[in-house]
């Protein structure tokens, strides 16, 4: 998510993770600053690590699911 953007939507995705906790939701929020909207597409170091945690997350999902 980022925070370039105004700070009205990282509040409302905090609360939603919040609520998602709260309900029992694995939940895994990471905000990367400075950032805009579609930031992992561009050749980056900080789209790179975005790029890589989301690896890693959906790695971590496929092999507990085996």
């Amino acid at each position: 998510m980022s925070l370039r953007r105004p700070v009205r939507p990282v509040h409302d995705n905090l609360a939603r993770a919040a609520r998602l906790s709260a309900a029992g939701v694995d939940v895994d929020l990471r905000i990367y600053p400075a950032s805009p909207h579609g930031f992992a597409a561009h050749p980056t170091p900080m789209a790179q690590a975005a790029r890589d945690d989301v690896e890693a997350w959906l790695g971590d999902r496929l092999r507990a699911a085996r």
